[in-house]
């Protein structure tokens, strides 16, 4: 890529972030209209409108029509109802109908060139060209890339059926994401989705943790870590059971009857869950094009975990075109929203996210907004670079960032890493060599090099 077009792009999404600090999702500002908190409700609505969603569009012209939280402008009403695709949403098309009907021919004209305008910003083409996924050319009908590495797992560790459940037949299925680092382990897991929720999450992740992989780069590839997705099934019955493929199909025929109704949330779990091969067979998965247009659709809609996903594929080209400063905008934006994986995200790649941003922040700038929000990882990681620093005065700050991740997760190589090296600022050597003891012996256990 040219890098003044980068530059241009870049500067660009900058601005479209910038006015768009409250993106919240389309129920929360439907349920502030219906609540008549209208001010809430206009703010929301119009930072959705801006990112191509038709429900906020086609709000944010009534509230200009009816004067909700600001002057009556028939103007502004009739150029975003214009906006609307009247063809996925017939039902909405009054609303223009209703505006010609008050105007004369001048206002008329006056308000087809604000719209004409309006098209030109925030028409479905500009939004698209900002924050769309576009088709790869490397990719074949199934929406599958060729990528610069391989990955096979070697060691699967299963994991164990929880005993009530076991009594009670209960049968479900857990999606974790995960890193794959260079040396097979598995990091930083996180439940995206699962049925019956929560139930077999924690059974899970424990399994995960002691999965193992072989990861071949290409010549010239540095290696990096790998993310990757992983269902595990939990059946009485056998993995291809009747019962277990016939809530499979239920869950997805629910996830898709309430995605076609615009639910960003249904979208999202739509999105993932259709298209997840261990859960779907060939014929009838979604490919990673499709999901990513049923992201885009969330995202729009102010789904944060579908603008981190999104983001994520278009910046490593999964089911799109490549486009690292488009990815990033989606993970700043979800990031801003308090999205804790998001905010990791953009601490891994903060050249590129001020870029996006128009900002100056460092790496450890948005480490601690996604420890902050409680991602776990983050916070071992934060304390971790703290101690790394090697101020005294910062060691209180990170025993409290260690003491969160301890109180969920069970304490790991860079935990023990982490305390050996505040202890040494505390001038406890004996507590350190301790510490550090632990974790080499644990790190020898796992096969892991540190």
């Amino acid at each position: 890529m040219n890098p003044k077009h980068l530059f241009s792009c870049c500067s660009m999404l900058a601005l479209l972030i910038g006015s768009q600090t409250v993106v919240a999702d389309i129920t929360d500002a439907q349920r502030a209209y219906q609540e008549q908190r209208h001010e809430q409700a206009f703010s929301e609505f119009k930072a959705l409108a801006q990112l191509g969603s038709d429900s906020a569009r086609h709000h944010l012209a009534t509230m200009y029509m009816h004067g909700h939280a600001t002057d009556v402008d028939l103007d502004q009403a009739y150029g975003w109802a214009k906006l609307v695709n009247y063809d996925i949403h017939p039902e909405w098309n009054n609303i223009t109908e209703q505006l010609r009907s008050n105007m004369n021919d001048q206002e008329l004209a006056q308000a087809e060139q604000v719209a004409q305008e309006m098209q030109q910003q925030y028409g479905d083409v500009a939004i698209a060209s900002q924050w769309a996924p576009e088709p790869s050319v490397a990719e074949d009908a199934s929406g599958s890339k060729e990528t610069d590495f391989e990955i096979q797992i070697i060691h699967r560790q299963a994991p164990k059926y929880p005993r009530k459940e076991m009594i009670y037949g209960t049968q479900g299925w857990v999606t974790v994401q995960f890193d794959v680092f260079p040396d097979g382990s598995t990091r930083n897991p996180v439940v995206i989705d699962s049925l019956p929720e929560g139930v077999f999450d924690e059974v899970t992740l424990d399994a995960i943790a002691g999965f193992k992989f072989a990861v071949d780069f290409k010549p010239g590839v540095e290696p990096y870590p790998v993310c990757t997705t992983q269902s595990i099934q939990y059946t009485l019955k056998g993995l291809d059971s009747p019962e277990m493929k016939n809530t499979i199909q239920q869950r997805i025929a629910s996830l898709k009857s309430k995605a076609d109704q615009g639910n960003p949330t249904a979208q999202y779990y739509y999105a993932m869950t259709a298209s997840d091969l261990s859960l779907v067979k060939d014929q009838a998965r979604m490919n990673k094009a499709e999901m990513n247009q049923w992201l885009y659709q969330a995202a729009q809609n102010g789904q944060t975990d579908a603008m981190y996903q999104l983001g994520q594929h278009l910046m490593t080209g999964k089911g799109a075109k490549q486009d690292k400063p488009k990815g990033m905008a989606w993970v700043i934006l979800a990031a801003n929203q308090g999205h804790a994986r998001a905010a990791r995200l953009a601490s891994q790649h903060p050249k590129l996210a001020n870029q996006v941003n128009g900002s100056n922040h460092s790496a450890a700038h948005w480490l601690k907004a996604a420890a902050e929000n409680g991602h776990l990882d983050s916070q071992l990681e934060y304390a971790h670079l703290l101690a790394q620093d090697g101020d005294p005065n910062q060691t209180e700050a990170a025993w409290l960032y260690l003491n969160k991740f301890t109180k969920e997760r069970d304490k790991s190589i860079k935990y023990y890493q982490t305390a050996a090296l505040l202890y040494q600022l505390e001038g406890k050597d004996k507590q350190a060599k301790k510490a550090q003891k632990k974790a080499n012996k644990m790190a020898k256990k796992l096969g892991w090099e540190i």
